[in-house]
This record gives structure tokens, C-alpha cells and sequence, in this order.
């Protein structure tokens, strides 16, 4: 008899294993592309632009994953940024990219705050800035704007 119960209690055991690590496996970013380290600078007429939001758009305005995931990055006081897509500075998908920017005149606002770039970045179809993600460590070029 006991050695019934005991066999039912490890296939227990097995299963229950089976589906933690299942649900492990459903948690990380395998779904998606390999993600590549970028960092970049951003100025706005000569000054790093603390706490501006960089977004990166897939040029061919394709997803590249079932979320719709967007890599993006926060900027420094001393306006540089580091690209994350699921995780803290994971990168981005290999590929080419229309950049979006907003610049937050009160970026620790719960409120919406008026972008201090006037909506001229906000829009992929209306952005001219460009990057390229390649298969290696990416230092992107300074990204310079001016005040509208």
C-alpha cells in the first residue's frame, strides 16, 4: 500500500514540476527576436535633455513580436539613454528604425504634462530621425535637436 501512495506522490510532485516550469519558460522573451545592447545621447540645442522618453519604431512598421513591444529608453541628466524592450537595457531586435521623441516640460507629473518639443517627434510617419540595430553592442549617433 505504501508504495502506491508513493508513487502517486512523485507523479504528483513531476507534474506540478512540468507546469512551473512551463509557466517559467511562458515568462521570458524567447517569443521575440535576439535583442542587441544600444545606448545613445540626446541634445536639444546643445544640452542633454533630462528625462526625455526615445522610442523606437520598426522602420518597416512590422511588429516583431505578438505583444506589439516598443524598445525605448529614459534619458540621463546627461542625456544619454540605454535601450530596453522587456527587460532593463536588453536592447532591440536587429533592424532599422524611425525614432520617436517626447520631452515632458513636468515628466514627474501624474498629470499630462506639455511636451517641451511641441509634438514635432511624436509621430513615426513625421519623424526624420532614423537608427540602425545591428548584431553587436550599439553605440548610437547623438541625436541633436532644436527647440521649436
Amino acid at each position: 500500500m505504501n508504495r502506491i501512495f508513493v508513487g502517486e506522490s512523485f507523479s504528483r510532485s513531476v507534474g506540478l514540476l512540468g507546469i512551473q516550469l512551463a509557466l517559467l519558460a511562458g515568462c521570458n522573451s524567447s517569443e521575440g527576436p535576439p535583442l542587441y545592447p544600444a545606448a545613445g545621447r540626446l541634445l536639444v540645442d546643445g544640452k542633454p535633455a533630462h528625462k526625455a522618453q526615445v522610442i523606437l519604431h520598426p522602420a518597416n512598421g512590422r511588429d516583431f513580436d505578438r505583444r506589439g513591444a516598443r524598445p525605448s529608453g529614459i534619458t540621463e541628466p546627461d542625456g544619454t539613454f540605454r535601450i530596453s524592450t522587456y527587460r532593463p537595457d536588453d536592447g532591440a531586435p536587429e533592424g532599422d528604425y524611425v525614432v520617436t521623441i517626447s520631452w515632458p516640460e513636468n515628466p514627474d507629473s501624474l498629470e499630462p504634462s506639455p511636451d517641451r518639443l511641441r509634438g514635432l517627434f511624436l509621430l513615426p510617419e513625421r519623424s526624420a530621425i532614423k537608427v540602425r540595430i545591428e548584431a553587436q553592442q550599439n553605440q548610437l549617433q547623438t541625436i541633436e535637436l532644436k527647440t521649436p
